[in-house]
């Protein structure tokens, strides 16, 4: 009887052929498994997600400031805060990183700034700021921080030691004459009397609405005065010469122009309390909501009136007003 032998499929291959068929069958069973299973492949990125809010220690809420997360000094998101004070950062990768506030003019930030956050898969993280409000005091209008050089002596220059004060007819005319600052009782006011006035500003914020708390000693007794907001489009302080005309974006009334008015005790004393939203201000530009957190700066100028009149949301007649105070954030 004749045998028939099954022939192995290998038979008549080379022993190289037969090493470099089985590799290429080992290459095709790996590549069907999982490629979950597969350490050759690189992992899945994971993220999550932040947020938060900025807040006094009343609860009251800081739109329009800014928000920073960083890794190693480079910055990887930024927010803003809403109206209520929340901001929210999503779809970060995970890791860790700081968190920091650009904290609002005139105050402290009293949690940790910047503060060292986890970002964990799937997860948000909470980080809340708190932040604490402080009093910026204010200055008296004379040479060199008087950037109408409203306040002049008798020749029309800068008064010193005791002088007696003067105010220009026109403000646009410095070569002009000049008026005399006299108090409601009708004498002639001098440097010493006028540089003894202080006060300080409080300014915060509750979302859109801008809040400002003003006090003030050592006035013109039973004067009139008038408060007004000036939006700077670069930062000022109070030894900067001004330009009116390139450096503010926005002026008006504190207020509607009859809300910003104070009138000082026989002693001297005044104060007020108003609560501005964000909107057009009476003479040009807009107040933004929280202008303390969004704005390069604010300067509050009290303005003295001679005539003992106020003229709504103008200030009124040049030979008539003069600033006495101003407030620089």
């Amino acid at each position: 009887m004749k045998t028939t032998e099954k022939k192995n499929e290998f038979s008549g291959f080379s022993e190289a052929q037969k090493l470099t068929a089985l590799i290429l069958l080992l290459m095709i069973t790996m590549a069907c498994s999982s490629s979950d299973n597969d350490p050759m492949q690189p992992a899945a990125q994971k993220f999550g997600n932040v947020s938060g809010t900025v807040l006094d220690a009343t609860g009251n809420a800081y739109q329009n400031v800014k928000v920073r997360l960083e890794a190693s000094g480079v910055t990887k998101e930024t927010a803003t805060t809403n109206s209520s004070g929340t901001f929210q950062m999503n779809q970060i990768e995970v890791g860790n990183y700081n968190l920091s506030i650009t904290k609002p003019l005139g105050s402290d930030v009293t949690s940790t700034n910047p503060r060292s956050i986890s970002i964990n898969d799937g997860a948000t993280t909470t980080a809340d700021f708190t932040i604490n409000i402080k009093s910026k005091a204010a200055f008296y209008v004379v040479a060199p921080n008087d950037p109408l050089l409203e306040v002049r002596n008798v020749s029309g220059g800068t008064p010193t030691g005791n002088d007696l004060l003067y105010t220009p007819v026109s403000i646009s005319d410095p070569t002009g004459p000049n008026n005399p600052i006299l108090a409601p009782d009708g004498h002639h006011v001098s440097l010493d009397e006028w540089k003894t006035a202080s006060g300080t500003a409080t300014v915060s914020c509750n979302g859109g609405i801008t809040k400002y708390s003003l006090e003030f000693t050592n006035l013109i007794p039973d004067g009139v005065y008038t408060i007004w907001n000036n939006v700077p489009r670069r930062h000022l302080e109070p030894t900067d010469i001004v330009d009116l005309s390139a450096d503010f974006s926005g002026m008006g009334a504190l207020g509607n122009g009859v809300s910003n008015i104070i009138v000082a005790s026989a002693t001297g004393e005044g104060s007020l309390e108003i609560d501005v939203p964000a909107g057009n201000l009476s003479m040009f530009g807009t107040l933004p909501p929280c202008v303390i957190a969004e704005g390069p700066g604010l300067v509050l100028v009290m303005n003295y009136h001679i005539d003992g009149k106020t003229y709504g949301d103008t200030p009124g007649p040049d030979p008539e007003d003069v600033a006495h105070l101003l407030i620089y954030y």
